[in-house]
């Protein structure tokens, strides 16, 4: 398959400004090996996804439909993803339901984002940065749930507090 060049030039200008956003990120999103793939949106991502060994892959159309802010911020949490260490973690939980270990996974990060964009909104580069409503966290964990999740936990805890309701 070749690549999508409005796609692929999305994706560029997306780790531009996450690289202009988040500078402590600048290696991590470079490191990152870009692979088409068309199914990451049917998956539950919003277009992209990652795995442990650092490929990055996105659905070419999802990416050049979004705004570079909301790819940027996509990065961000990938990347997290990685640094946290979400793959290794999650191996400590055999028979773990995977997709519900990767939601409690978004909800540690995307807490996280939503506090750095908020506090940062008047620095122009954060001005356009903000979570999407379909964005997991923990107050769509309880509200989902009927759980008491706080911001700042870990996704561990989240996905105790989950089973053990």
């Amino acid at each position: 398959m070749t690549p999508d060049p409005k796609a692929k030039e999305a994706l560029i200008l997306a780790r531009i400004r996450a690289k202009m956003a988040w500078p402590y990120f600048g290696h991590a999103l470079m490191a990152l090996q870009p692979i088409e793939e068309p199914k990451v949106a049917e998956m539950g991502g919003l277009g992209f996804g990652v795995d442990r060994y650092w490929r990055l892959y996105y659905d070419p159309k999802a990416v050049a439909a979004m705004s570079v802010e909301d790819s940027a911020i996509g990065l961000r949490h990938e990347i997290i993803h990685l640094l946290r260490k979400h793959h290794q973690r999650a191996g400590n939980f055999p028979g773990a339901n995977h997709k519900l270990v990767n939601i409690c996974q978004d909800a540690e990060i995307n807490d996280d984002i939503a506090e750095d964009c908020k506090h940062n909104a008047s620095v122009a580069i954060f001005k356009n940065m903000k979570l999407l409503d379909s964005d997991m966290t923990p107050t769509k964990l309880n509200e989902i749930f009927g759980t008491t999740c706080k911001d700042g936990d870990l996704w561990e805890s989240y996905y105790q507090a989950i089973l053990d309701k």
